[in-house]
C-alpha cells in the first residue's frame, strides 16, 4: 500500500534543479563548473561526470541493502519513507546511485536530485528537498604520486578501527585522502561566498555503517556540509577493491538560500517558494543561465509580505503540527504562505464544554502586481477559513 500523496506526487518530475533562471539550477551549474575545473584528466578534459537527471523512483535495495543498511534499521521504516510499493520507494538521498554508478564504471561523478522524506514540516524542514553529492574514487598512483618502490605504499591495512580511520584502511592513505576532501570542499565553499568566507572543520567523528566517519564542514550562516569518506565495505560489495574514496553531500535548498539569491528567513520559506511553480517568484530572482559564475545581489523580496490574521473556536486541543501541515500540504494558486505565527489560549467558562480559541498570524508574500491590487491576503484569507472550517471542524470568529 503506497503512502505517497496526491501533494508528494506533483512534485516528481519538476526538476527545478534544472529549470532555467531557477536558484537551484544556478546553484547546480556553479557547482558544475568547480568541480570540472579542479579535477582534470590528462588531456585536460574533466574527470568528473554529472547525473542530474535520475528518476526518483528506487528499489529498497538501492535506497538501503546497497548502503549496508541493516534490515531492522529504524530508517527504513514506513513514516520515515515514501513508499511506491512494497518494494520501490522516493529516494531518501542521492545516496541510492553510488553503487549503481560505480559498477558502471564511474570513479569521479556528481549525483543532482529532488529527495523525498516524511519529515514534520516546520521552520526548517519540508518532505522535499534537494541533494548534490560528490564521490571520488582514488587509485594508489593518485594518492602517492609515481615512485620507483610503489609496492611500498599502500591502500590497505589489518588493524582496528578508530577515529581517524577504519580497520582495512592504511593511515597514510587516509591523511592524503582526507587532505584531497578538504581542499576540494575549502576551494568550493570559496567559489561559491567568496575569499572571505569563514571555514570550520568540525572536530567530532560521526560512525557509520558503510563509512569511514562522518564529520561536518561548518561555514558561516549556520550551513552544515555533511562530509562522508572512505566507503570501502560498498566498494567492495561492488567489486572494486583497488581505491579508496570520499564523498560529500549536502542540501541544496538550504545552500541556494543563504548564499548569494535574496533575503528569506529561513529554509523551509525557500522550499516552499521553489516548489510555489509560479513565474511570480522567479521573477524575482532570475539569474542568467549564461553566467553562472556572475555573484548575483541580494533582492529585497520581503518587502512584498503582509500580514493577515485569522482567530477560530475549536472543541479539540489543535496540534500544531497538523495544523501547519495541512496548510502548508495544500497548493495555493494566488500565493504563499511566509510564516505561521501560532498563540493558544484555554477558554474555561464556554457555554456547555471547554473550548480553545486559537490565533494564527500568516506572512503572506505579496507579488507585485497582486500586491498593488491589495486584494491577494482577503482571497487567502478566505480560503484558509474554508480549508478551517472543512478539515478541523472548528468556528472562524
Amino acid at each position: 500500500m503506497t503512502n505517497v500523496t496526491p501533494r508528494i506526487l506533483s512534485h516528481v518530475g519538476k526538476n527545478l534543479h534544472m529549470q532555467k533562471y531557477h536558484p537551484l539550477s544556478h546553484l547546480r551549474q556553479r557547482i558544475v563548473n568547480y568541480m570540472y575545473k579542479r579535477y582534470l584528466a590528462a588531456r585536460g578534459n574533466p574527470r568528473f561526470s554529472v547525473h542530474d537527471q535520475i528518476h526518483p523512483v528506487v528499489t529498497v535495495e538501492q535506497n538501503f541493502d546497497t548502503l549496508l543498511t541493516p534490515k531492522d534499521h529504524v530508517s527504513r521504516k514506513k513514516s520515515d519513507n515514501y513508499y511506491v510499493n512494497e518494494n520501490c520507494l522516493l529516494r531518501a538521498h542521492t545516496s541510492a546511485h553510488q553503487v549503481e554508478l560505480i559498477r558502471m564504471g564511474f570513479d569521479n561523478f556528481l549525483v543532482v536530485g529532488d529527495v523525498y522524506r516524511r519529515d514534520e514540516i516546520d521552520s526548517s524542514h519540508y518532505p522535499v528537498f534537494h541533494q548534490c553529492e560528490g564521490v571520488r574514487l582514488c587509485t594508489k598512483e593518485e594518492l602517492y604520486g609515481s615512485h620507483v618502490d610503489m609496492d611500498n605504499y599502500h591502500l590497505f591495512e589489518s588493524t582496528e578501527r578508530n577515529e581517524h580511520q577504519q580497520g582495512v584502511h592504511n593511515r597514510d592513505a587516509v591523511i592524503l585522502l582526507e587532505k584531497d576532501l578538504k581542499h576540494c570542499l575549502q576551494g568550493l565553499a570559496t567559489s561559491l561566498f567568496g575569499p572571505e568566507i569563514q571555514l570550520k572543520w568540525d572536530t567530532k567523528y560521526y560512525y557509520k555503517i558503510f563509512t569511514k566517519n562522518f564529520r561536518k564542514f561548518n561555514f558561516r550562516e549556520n550551513i552544515s556540509w555533511q562530509v562522508k569518506f572512505n566507503i570501502c565495505f560498498l566498494l567492495f560489495d561492488c567489486g572494486i577493491s583497488e581505491f579508496l574514496n570520499w564523498a560529500y553531500f549536502f542540501t541544496q535548498d538550504k545552500l541556494s538560500a543563504k548564499i548569494f539569491i535574496y533575503t528569506i528567513p529561513k529554509t523551509f520559506v525557500a522550499q516552499k517558494l521553489y516548489w510555489s511553480g509560479g513565474g511570480h517568484f522567479l521573477n524575482l530572482i532570475k539569474f542568467s543561465s549564461k553566467r553562472p559564475t556572475r555573484r548575483v545581489s541580494r533582492k529585497g523580496i520581503l518587502q512584498f509580505i503582509t500580514n493577515n490574521f485569522v482567530s477560530f473556536w475549536s472543541n479539540i486541543d489543535c496540534m500544531l503540527n497538523f495544523y501547519i501541515t495541512l496548510f502548508f500540504a495544500t497548493p495555493y494558486n494566488i500565493g504563499e504562505i511566509v510564516e505561521i505565527y501560532w498563540s493558544d489560549l484555554l477558554i474555561q467558562n464556554r457555554p456547555i464544554r471547554q473550548l480553545f480559541i486559537h490565533c494564527h498570524s500568516l506572512r503572506v508574500i505579496e507579488y507585485l502586481q497582486q500586491f498593488l491590487l491589495g486584494k491577494k491576503s482577503v482571497i487567502l484569507n478566505q480560503k484558509l477559513c474554508h480549508e478551517l472550517t472543512a478539515n478541523i471542524n472548528v468556528m472562524v470568529k
